[in-house]
């Protein structure tokens, strides 16, 4: 059954990561989860919000059953290394 995923960036004020990049690269492993990428927030199963810097200007999406936040180099509020962004995300999905 293919579940669904939206994403939702900040304004990009500050940015000490590649948004889009670290996107792509997460998206590409979801797609293997069977995970598709839409655009309707009402559907979403999972959000995933990507903060370019530690201030996470976007901590919260109402109405998803379940939401990653990415803020600079942290995952849910832990702290990350840039590099390891994306596994630990896609280890937060498959709990």
């Amino acid at each position: 059954m293919t579940r669904k995923v939206e994403f939702i960036f900040c304004g990009g004020c500050n940015p000490c990561i590649d948004r889009l990049e670290l996107r792509d690269k997460i998206l590409q492993e979801l797609e293997r989860q069977d995970w598709k990428l839409i655009e309707q927030k009402e559907d979403a199963q999972l959000t995933i919000i990507i903060n370019g810097c530690p201030t996470a200007c976007i901590r919260d999406r109402e109405g998803t059953l379940m939401s990653i936040v990415i803020a600079g180099e942290s995952v849910n509020s832990y702290p990350i290394k840039g590099k390891f962004i994306c596994k630990s995300v896609s280890d937060l999905i498959s709990l």
